[in-house]
């Protein structure tokens, strides 16, 4: 479903920029694409940093830091924010990297 769903949107992309030049639907996609990255790296952080809240705060209740299992706020900002800014920077370097591939 997945591939057919996939293959469907790219022919639609490409019928609506069939007759553009190369270089501006380029430049155009590479900026939509730092968009993409920056919004998967927030739903990256937000998904993943649930795992990291659970270890920490398993540990704050294990060495009697926290009586009980209730995540406290900090905990829940700084996981988000680790995880989101990871993915941010790391996907920044995978992003540059294809891009240039793609363009050579």
């Amino acid at each position: 479903m997945g591939m057919v769903m996939g293959f469907i949107l790219m022919a639609i992309v490409m019928w609506m920029f069939h007759k553009r030049r190369g270089s501006s639907v380029n430049r155009g996609f590479r900026r939509l694409q730092l968009v993409s990255a920056a919004a998967y790296s927030i739903g990256h952080g937000t998904n993943d940093a649930q795992k990291t809240m659970g270890v920490i705060t398993g540990l704050l209740v294990t060495a009697k830091v926290l009586d009980s299992f209730q995540v406290p706020y900090l905990v829940i900002i700084g996981s988000h924010l680790a995880i989101a800014l990871g993915t941010l920077f790391g996907g920044w370097r995978i992003v540059k990297t294809m891009g240039s591939k793609i363009a050579n």
